[in-house]
């Protein structure tokens, strides 16, 4: 048994994780009572994050549900248990308590487990509609692809035109490659204890070469490896190396048959006609753009949604600083900057305080990769990032708010 079952879980809506992701709405309204901005666009802009914190909220409500429904029962249990031992003790002796202490401990033991067991269940409810969706989005993704392949074969910069029209509902190839790395780990670990997810690690791993991400597919390695480092459980790292690896050479593969020579300019995905889209060279000066507006206004930003009226001299994408920390510090200033840093601190500190089993390796290695690939490219702010992160940190903790795992 987990030694963490002895102790009550705080209460569930204390939860700073929550906090966190609702400082953005209000800095949101801060921002459009000072800095006179547009409520529609800032709102949108913020719309991601109090969607992130209904899903923290969900997963605490939750537990504390079924923390309320097991205080009844155990109440109840509690008082009979009482009655019934007094009834009894006026007839028997020494030995008869002994007997019944240490039945009562074996019941106590065993309500214990059972406690276990159903914060286990509810978290594996959780994973499985996480690599669900997952799923999906690498189907989607695969099928873009698929569509836009013949736009670049044997044309210039065929592998960015190609990858440019690569869109989902969840975002654009960027965007998507970053959700997808968490979706190779949730079904690596799920397929651990049954192989029929083996197929759903294939799919995710298909998607995410469909995204044609080479920094995407390092990401992943290197997130394998760094889970060795953290304990997470040897076979479940290796599998997400072997996957990252699989994409990588895949990727690298596409890359040698469509032309992936530097592109320059600007592509729109609605014209493969015209030239091509931004370089991976030209992500350090949007990164360099976002230190020097959070520099230029430290306290409220340019506010949220507006990078790219700032970065417009940029080549596109230039709707996002491709970092964090140079995003979130460009729209909101350092109070917004310093919400990024401690979600994924949040994160890190929750996953590494696990034993270990699947909470440990999916919140590990799923975090390492999204929060890595996070200061690469766009995956701050999107509502399908936010989402994912809530959820990392939900099951980082577990339904009844303390870290737990079997396996």
């Amino acid at each position: 048994l987990d030694p963490h079952l002895a102790s009550r879980p705080r209460p569930s809506w204390r939860d700073p994780a929550l906090a966190l992701y609702l400082a953005v709405p209000v800095l949101a309204a801060v921002q459009i009572a000072v800095l006179d901005l547009p409520v529609g666009r800032t709102a949108a802009a913020a719309l991601p994050f109090a969607v992130a914190a209904g899903v923290i909220a969900a997963g605490r409500w939750a537990g504390a549900a079924d923390r309320d429904d097991r205080a009844d029962r155990d109440d109840r249990a509690d008082r009979d248990d009482r009655a019934d031992r007094d009834d009894r003790a006026d007839r028997a002796d020494r030995d008869d308590r002994a007997d019944r202490d240490d039945r009562a401990d074996r019941a106590d033991r065993a309500d214990r487990a059972d406690r276990a067991d159903r914060d286990d269940r509810t978290g594996r409810r959780w994973l499985v509609g996480l690599a669900s969706v997952e799923v999906v989005l690498a189907v989607w993704a695969t099928a873009a692809f698929l569509r836009a392949l013949p736009t670049g074969v044997g044309e210039p910069s065929g592998f960015y035109r190609v990858k440019l029209l690569v869109t989902t509902p969840l975002g654009d190839h960027n965007t998507a490659a970053a959700l997808l790395l968490v979706g190779v780990v949730a079904t690596v670990v799920l397929a651990q204890d049954d192989r029929r997810w083996w197929a759903g690690t294939a799919v995710t791993t298909v998607g995410l070469v469909a995204c044609l991400s080479r920094g995407a597919a390092a990401v992943l390695v290197i997130a394998g490896l760094a889970g060795l480092v953290a304990r997470a459980r040897p076979r479940v790292a290796l599998a997400v190396v072997g996957a990252g690896l699989v994409a990588l050479t895949a990727v690298t593969g596409l890359a040698v048959v469509l032309d992936a020579s530097p592109p320059v300019g600007a592509l729109a995905p609605d014209d493969p006609d015209g030239p091509i889209g931004a370089s991976v060279a030209a992500r350090a000066d949007l990164v360099a753009r976002g230190f020097e507006l959070t520099g230029e206004r430290p306290l409220l930003g340019v506010g949220l949604g507006r990078f790219g009226d700032r970065a417009g001299d940029l080549p596109p994408p230039n709707h996002h600083a491709h970092n964090t920390v140079a995003h979130a510090g460009a729209e909101g200033g350092v109070p917004l900057a310093a919400v990024a840093v401690a979600l994924a601190a949040l994160l890190a500190v929750r996953a590494l305080r696990l034993p270990g089993g699947w909470r440990r390796d999916l919140t590990v290695l799923g975090g390492a990769a999204l929060v890595g690939h996070s200061q690469l490219d766009v995956v701050w702010g999107t509502i399908g990032g936010e989402v994912v992160l809530a959820t990392l940190l939900v099951l980082a903790v577990g339904s009844t708010g303390v870290g737990r795992s079997r396996r």
